[in-house]
């Protein structure tokens, strides 16, 4: 599913940036304030057993990336319960009205 999700599908602004150093100590922060030596990765799903998280920056990146989800599970003969999916979303200064999102036309309790 992975490779079928990518950032290409769901725009520059989907995922979580993360920065990491593969050479050097573990432990060493300064490895990480070196440009050159770090790299750069979009993280946009996190997958454990049955579950699923996604992250993305805003509310059309979050529903073209559950589309695209909804689309290759129903390719695979899977179901979304859409009575057990959530959707968390972390509050801007100031607060707006809570976006609504939906998978296969039901809502997702946000």
């Amino acid at each position: 599913m992975t490779a079928q999700l990518s950032h290409n599908a769901l725009g520059p602004d989907a995922g979580v940036g993360i920065r990491y150093c593969l050479d050097g100590s573990l432990f060493n922060i300064r490895h990480l304030e070196v440009y050159t030596k770090t790299l750069t990765t979009q993280v946009i799903e996190l997958q454990y057993a049955d579950d699923c998280a996604i992250m993305t920056h805003n509310r059309e990146s979050m529903q073209r990336a559950l589309d695209m989800i909804s689309g290759i599970y129903s390719s695979l003969d899977l179901q979304i319960n859409t009575q057990k999916t959530e959707i968390f979303v972390q509050p801007i200064v100031p607060p707006i009205e809570a976006p609504q999102f939906y998978i296969n036309g039901d809502p997702i309790k946000i």
